[in-house]
């Protein structure tokens, strides 16, 4: 399957092997009659082992729930590589992100880095964005070399992605200002994901044009729910970032795709802003920054 590679193949999607991880998974009932609205998975990592031999499934549970896209996202050039094989192989209902997440960057090589950013050049008419990359100052533990290699790292990603014309869905744990001041060096379009900084850094995100998301935890976490509050509804997604586990109700659910519903209820009860209306401007937001987006819900 070289559907976006070169003839010689050097990036062929036949080298990536991934096992299947057998786990066992407590259920809860998240059904409804008729699902009223549309819903978009802005943040998801499909290529985790503990998605991998259910992904069909797991769509088509989430399709039932209104919930007709999502956005997945990878961490380095394996998971980029399966990342954009599971997109072919589900044509509209999965948009691929690649990119070299900030907890891998530190130990990738500039090679591997290198190949990164050259499926970013072949393959941007099968992108959606260039993610999950940024920074994040708390997994460096106070080592500088490690947290120069993540800037390093951030920058090739953004070059890459401003050169592509791609979107950037940004990780910036305890790192928001500095991802926000390096990505105001290019010209992309950018989504904060999980954004939980500081409310003084949200405004200078949103006043830039930028976007966030918020997951499960806008359920429990106070933070959240004020970062819910603070950010005009024209700049929030909602997303899961599976297969991540979530405390409060749920606690002993599998994070799938089936939860994004639950999020944009939330979200329109802190907005105090009907359903319907919610779920609508959510994923016109998804229009606006994400390619793909529009010809998959034709």
């Amino acid at each position: 399957m070289n559907f976006c590679f070169g003839e010689k193949g050097e990036l062929s999607l036949e080298k990536v092997k991934i096992k299947p991880q057998r786990r066992k998974v407590n259920k809860i009932s998240l059904k409804r009659e008729k699902p009223g609205a549309t819903y978009i998975d802005s943040h998801i990592h499909l290529a985790d082992e503990a998605y991998q031999g259910r992904i069909s499934t797991i769509l088509e549970q989430a399709e039932r729930e209104g919930v007709r896209i999502v956005i997945a996202n990878s961490e380095d050039l394996e998971t980029s590589l399966k990342t954009l094989e599971i997109a072919e192989s589900h044509p509209l209902r999965v948009l691929p992100a690649v990119g070299v997440h900030p907890w891998a960057a530190p130990e990738t090589g500039l090679g591997e880095v290198g190949k990164v950013v050259e499926l970013v050049a072949r393959c941007r008419g099968k992108l959606t964005a260039v993610g999950e990359v940024g920074l994040d100052i708390a997994y460096t533990k106070g080592n500088l070399e490690a947290w120069e290699k993540q800037r390093k790292v951030f920058r090739f990603m953004l070059e890459a992605a401003e050169k592509a014309g791609l979107p950037v869905v940004a990780h910036s744990r305890r790192s928001a200002l500095e991802v926000f001041e390096e990505a105001s060096s290019y010209r992309v379009r950018m989504v904060f994901h999980w954004f939980s900084g500081e409310i003084t850094v949200l405004r200078r995100i949103l006043d830039a044009g930028y976007y966030i998301t918020v997951g499960p935890s806008i359920h429990y976490s106070k933070h959240i729910q004020q970062i819910a509050s603070e950010t005009p509804l024209s700049k929030v997604m909602a997303e899961t970032d599976g297969p991540v586990k979530y405390r409060g109700p749920f606690q002993s659910v599998e994070t799938t795709p089936s939860l994004i519903p639950r999020v944009v209820e939330k979200i329109a009860e802190i907005k105090g802003v009907p359903l319907a209306e919610t779920a609508v401007q959510i994923v016109d937001n998804c229009r606006k920054v994400f390619a793909g987006v529009d010809e998959a819900l034709k």
